[in-house]
């Protein structure tokens, strides 16, 4: 249970502060309890972002941005909790694929990795996230 002062710095002086939109506000949150691994709050979030009229591709697309940053294990287990709220709010899965990326376009928006072995420079080609 929150209390009265986390309540009025967290939902009053803080998430009031500013002119950023609604949905923003909830991806955002999204996003840093996903960083956080605050499962709970990914949870909590997930609900609050579907209440304000976030699309269940776009609260998964958040998530998935995060894999290239924070680890795709981190995002995994964001995910799983998203799919957990969505199965509870009816929410059929897979959500529509958002991904703009094609098999044929791959090499193009992806990551290439530099390293140095025994002297010769190598780059390598590889894939940072794939979100199916």
């Amino acid at each position: 249970m929150r209390t009265v002062t986390s309540k009025n710095l967290i939902y009053g002086e803080v998430y009031q502060h500013g002119k950023v939109d609604i949905k923003t506000r909830e991806l955002i949150n999204l996003v840093v309890a996903t960083t956080n691994q605050t499962m709970d709050e990914v949870r909590l979030h997930t609900k609050a972002a579907l209440s304000v009229g976030l699309k269940p591709a776009e609260i998964k697309e958040a998530i998935y941005q995060c894999g290239a940053y924070i680890g795709l294990g981190k995002a995994q287990s964001a995910v799983v909790q998203v799919n957990k709220v969505f199965r509870e709010k009816n929410i059929k899965l897979p959500v529509d694929s958002q991904k703009t990326v094609t098999e044929e376009s791959r090499e193009k928006y992806s990551l290439f990795v530099y390293f140095v072995p025994k002297g010769d420079v190598k780059i390598r080609f590889v894939p940072i996230f794939q979100a199916t």
